[in-house]
């Protein structure tokens, strides 16, 4: 009887770890992995290295809080365009996904409060809320300002979970606030069946396909220029952020010439995860020019 009630309560476990992995599985490498590297970036130049452990639990919860608002805004696009996420394919009601958002939303502002980050992890929190609940996705204007935004304090609570935010961390994470804000139209280039059969007013669907794709190729290829006179004004390591740059160099230019010369949703997938591997990079690369 003993063994039957453990192995009972390990496979509710199993089960809710492979659920969590199915809520997360697109957007885990860019919701979690970019605003760590930023953590481990400053710890690293800060020597207090012992506080990277503590970011993780921080920015699974920052993510599972968003995807799961946001699949409960968006189940119907996701018919469209993500038919294999958990809501449509029926693993989960919309009663029980609810109940799984409360209590995350209600770990991670305990958790932030108790790192130190409370005001990031509200400010999160109410983004999220705006985002999804409240349907500011669904115009192009509110969505891309909403990223933004989101992108400022993912990494400003990225940088005080090590120490408090100074002047290089404000130009850092503004930085990449107004990037997100600008560029993030790439991302509704891939979805545009499924937003336009719900309705959303994203920028591809109000300014157009072809002249969203020359404004993101032409943002893309100044955005090399910007971070040089910004992020790596005064770098501590200046033959490092030169190699740096290079690489993000080159992923920029593939980004500007695939968005308007490969057009297919598929194709738009994989150069939005290109700006992915420009954002991850740069953070990656942060302990050497911090």
């Amino acid at each position: 009887m003993v063994v039957t009630e453990r192995a009972g309560v390990s496979g509710r476990i199993g089960g809710e770890i492979r659920l969590t992995g199915r809520f997360l599985r697109y957007d885990l490498f860019t919701g979690v992995v970019p605003p760590l590297c930023m953590t481990i970036g400053v710890a690293v130049s800060s020597g207090r290295t012992e506080r990277i452990v503590l970011a993780v639990p921080y920015f699974l919860l920052y993510l599972y809080g968003f995807v799961v608002g946001n699949q409960l805004a968006g189940e119907a696009e996701d018919r469209i365009n993500k038919p294999d996420r958990p809501l449509v394919r029926g693993l989960v009601s919309r009663r029980g996904a609810w109940i799984r958002l409360i209590v995350a939303e209600s770990a991670f502002l305990a958790y932030g409060l108790w790192l130190g980050v409370g005001v990031w992890a509200a400010t999160w929190v109410a983004v999220t809320l705006l985002h999804n609940q409240f349907h500011w996705a669904w115009h192009w204007c509110g969505k891309d300002l909403i990223m933004g935004i989101g992108t400022f304090v993912q990494l400003a609570a990225a940088w005080e979970i090590v120490r408090p935010l100074n002047e290089t961390g404000w130009l850092w994470c503004t930085t990449f606030g107004l990037v997100m804000t600008v560029l993030v139209p790439l991302q509704d280039l891939r979805d545009q069946p499924g937003d336009a059969a719900v309705g959303r007013r994203t920028f591809p669907l109000v300014f157009g396909d072809r002249a969203t794709r020359w404004f993101v190729a032409v943002g893309f290829s100044l955005l090399p220029a910007a971070t040089a006179v910004t992020i790596y004004r005064e770098s501590a390591h200046p033959v490092a952020g030169l190699g740096i740059q290079a690489v993000a160099l080159a992923i920029c230019g593939a980004i500007a010439v695939r968005v308007v010369t490969l057009r297919r949703s598929r194709q738009d997938h994989l150069t939005y995860r290109m700006f992915g591997y420009w954002y991850t990079w740069t953070l990656a690369c942060s302990f050497l020019v911090l």
